[in-house]
This record gives structure tokens, C-alpha cells and sequence, in this order.
């Protein structure tokens, strides 16, 4: 897997795949707030959630659906 490397400036998007559209919303103190348009079935996750998320179903936990970070679902 490869990573592609982007720089922008508040205001501006990235679209991934004609589908998702990630939004830089504001850059501020070191941190860049960032905004997706997706359809509700793309899950979005932070990575430390998404590693939660994948122990648990190796594991074969029923929590694994508790994290996802559905757009208008609960975000972590």
C-alpha cells in the first residue's frame, strides 16, 4: 500500500474515489479539523478506533460494530 501525500489549505477538498469528499475545515494550534461526505454505509473511523474495532472482531467480540463512525452515527 502506498501513500500519496497532499497539501492543503482550509477550505479546500480532496474527493477519494469520486465518492468520498474529505473537507480541510480549519487549521489551527497544530491541529487540522477535517470534514467527510460519504454515503452512511462508508464507515470513518479514527485509526486508534479502527484498531479497537478490529481486535474485537478477530477476537470474535460483538462489540465490533459499537465504534463504527458511520456519518450520523456516533463518532469517537
Amino acid at each position: 500500500m502506498g501513500m500519496l501525500v497532499l497539501t492543503r489549505k482550509a477550505g479546500q477538498r480532496i474527493v477519494i474515489d469520486g465518492r468520498i469528499v474529505v473537507s480541510v475545515e480549519e487549521i489551527a494550534e497544530g491541529k487540522v479539523r477535517l470534514g467527510f461526505i460519504a454515503d452512511k454505509s462508508v464507515a470513518i473511523n479514527r485509526e486508534e478506533i479502527q484498531q479497537v474495532i478490529d481486535r474485537e472482531q478477530v477476537s470474535g467480540g460483538s462489540g465490533g460494530a459499537r465504534g463504527r463512525g458511520r456519518l450520523g452515527g456516533p463518532l469517537r
